[in-house]
């Protein structure tokens, strides 16, 4: 028998395959994912109420949420926007007793800022999150030339021994880019800077503002997100999300979904 290969008796079988899902439909564990967002569809927020969807077991945009332990790392928003998102999602989730949410969460806000591999390694060993959030790569990981492709691909290296090394469930990445602004000639949506970050990862999802959609006085208005580099596992539809604030004080800003099928999808339905 060859070392470390396997025969297709131990691959296949007559089950259905169901991945171990973070929300269903959406993020598999164990895989990494780009959410690339459009400047002022609120990319930080979307991730900030999916962080409290899933420590509080509820759904996230219209999804199943499984529990699992999430490290949000973040490096790109002020204390004043840092503190707001988290209170928003955290009554938009149903003001979770902050006892049960504090193992299921934890934040590294601009903790990062030097030897973010070693931080991040210790984290990942000591708490053993599911899922990591990465607010931004940028910023978080230090990238010097964002347009690099060879140290692109030496950041995505570093993760993937990070993940491999801290013992806990299959670990799922969810890294946090810019969209890059549609070329003239396809007129199809791109992440900023290098290359290796889309083919290196399993999913890429545009967050993006809804065509036509304007600001309104309470600051919100419709985004929208579109699914782009597709595994067999992923989102396969866009979902159209129209933000709300609750009454009452503090306020939670509810993230309202709804899914938008092609017509083939519909035929196939």
């Amino acid at each position: 028998m060859l070392p470390h290969v396997k025969p297709p008796s131990e691959i296949l079988t007559h089950r259905v395959i169901t991945p171990d899902w973070i929300v269903e439909d959406l993020f598999p564990r164990g895989t990494f994912i780009i959410i690339a967002g459009e400047a002022g569809a609120g990319k930080s927020y979307l991730m900030y109420n999916l962080a409290y969807a899933i420590a509080s077991n509820r759904l996230f945009l219209g999804h199943q949420t499984y529990p699992t332990r999430v490290l949000y790392v973040d490096e790109e928003n002020a204390d004043p926007d840092f503190l707001q998102y988290n209170q928003w999602a955290w009554v938009a989730n149903g003001s979770t007793p902050l006892e049960a949410l504090d193992p299921w969460l934890r934040f590294a806000h601009f903790d990062f800022l030097s030897d973010w591999q070693g931080k991040l390694t210790k984290a990942v060993r000591e708490f053993k999150p599911g899922l990591v959030i990465i607010d931004t790569a940028t910023s978080v990981l230090d990238i010097k030339d964002e347009n690099s492709n060879g140290e692109a691909q030496e950041k995505l290296k570093i993760l993937r021994k990070i993940r491999h090394l801290h013992g806990g469930p299959p670990m799922t990445y969810l890294i946090l880019k810019h969209e890059k602004t549609r070329d003239e000639i396809g007129h199809r949506r791109d992440v900023r800077g290098a290359k290796v970050w889309i083919g290196n990862v399993d999913q890429v999802i545009y967050h993006v503002i809804a065509p036509g959609a304007k600001r309104r006085r309470d600051g919100t208005r419709k985004t929208c997100l579109e699914p782009s580099k597709l595994r067999a596992f992923a989102l396969r539809h866009k979902i159209m999300i129209d933000p709300s604030f609750t009454e009452g004080t503090p306020k939670g800003l509810i993230l309202n979904a709804n899914p938008v099928y092609s017509r083939s999808e519909h035929e196939a339905e």
